[in-house]
């Protein structure tokens, strides 16, 4: 199982094998796990609400939520959105963005760190089951006649959930890497109009956590497959028409423009068969080292 860790003293996040004692970049201590602690009513613990056998089993928010049909329909758990605008003081927005947006994005990534090690260590601890289901009798670690043993409607919605969690966490990512190129769009294009009048201007920029290299590439807008342009390019790059032919290969957006932006570098013009050429302002980021 691993472990997603921010450290409180340099703000760096780690994904480890073990819980880290101390912060492998900085040496300070690494928070301890808090402990979990047990949801209650008017104070009283949900078991001791519930009975009064102290060996009774601990309840799921949901199984305690469900005791008393209706008495609490009114609860039910607030989002991060919804938390931020129940302790709004009247009158102030929360819309706006912060006034410290880094510190904001940092309380973000701990939340994405306990999220992730949510997320995986309920998948962890999920697989042997899910394993044990496609074994006939589900003899598995101890298992015995089908005990444990998933059914057939369990492992679809099992499943289901997944490809919801795939598409939601895919669709995060997407917003995050639009955000990032977006960044490093700004970066790169204020930096060229600021060499334009002062060629010896630094172009790196750094910040408190990471710096960044901006950039200049060129892009082409790439032909279709089969066309006379499409030929063209692989005849450049010397593939054989027979093989070209086939489909099996594919003009790569990414690698295409690097090519195009080597060749404007070395003073060559770009293979013929590329549409209308344009530049891309991006910029590379790195983590700031660190002084030991």
């Amino acid at each position: 199982m691993t472990y997603a860790q921010i450290c409180k003293a340099c703000k760096e996040v780690f994904v480890l094998q073990e819980r880290a004692v101390s912060c492998p970049s900085c040496a300070a201590p690494m928070p301890k796990p808090k402990a979990k602690q047990s949801q209650s009513t008017s104070g009283y613990d949900r078991r001791e609400f519930v009975a009064t056998d102290e060996n009774s089993p601990p309840l799921t928010w949901r199984e305690w939520k469900n005791l008393e049909p209706g008495l609490h329909e009114d609860e039910k758990l607030l989002t991060r959105s919804e938390w931020k605008q129940f302790t709004t003081a009247p009158g102030e927005t929360t819309d706006a963005a912060s006034s410290d947006v880094i510190a904001e994005f940092l309380d973000v990534n701990e939340e994405i760190a306990g999220l992730y090690n949510l997320l995986y260590g309920f998948m962890s601890k999920n697989t042997e089951l899910i394993k044990a289901s496609n074994i006939p009798g589900g003899n598995i670690a101890g298992m015995s006649g089908g005990e444990g043993a998933m059914s057939y409607g369990d492992l679809c919605d099992f499943g289901f959930f997944c490809r919801e969690a795939e598409n939601t966490l895919d669709e995060l990512r997407k917003e995050v890497k639009a955000r990032k190129e977006l960044c490093g769009q700004v970066i790169a294009m204020r930096k060229t109009q600021e060499s334009l009048s002062d060629p010896n201007i630094k172009l790196k920029v750094a910040g408190q956590y990471a710096t960044g290299s901006p950039d200049v590439k060129m892009q082409a807008q790439l032909p279709k497959k089969f066309t006379d342009d499409y030929f063209k390019i692989t005849d450049f790059l010397q593939v054989p028409r027979e093989v070209a032919a086939t489909g099996v290969l594919r003009l790569d957006w990414k690698a295409t423009g690097d090519l195009i932006t080597q060749l404007a570098n070395d003073g060559h013009k770009p293979p013929d068969g590329f549409g209308k050429q344009y530049p891309t302002y991006v910029t590379t980021f790195r983590r700031k080292r660190r002084a030991k």
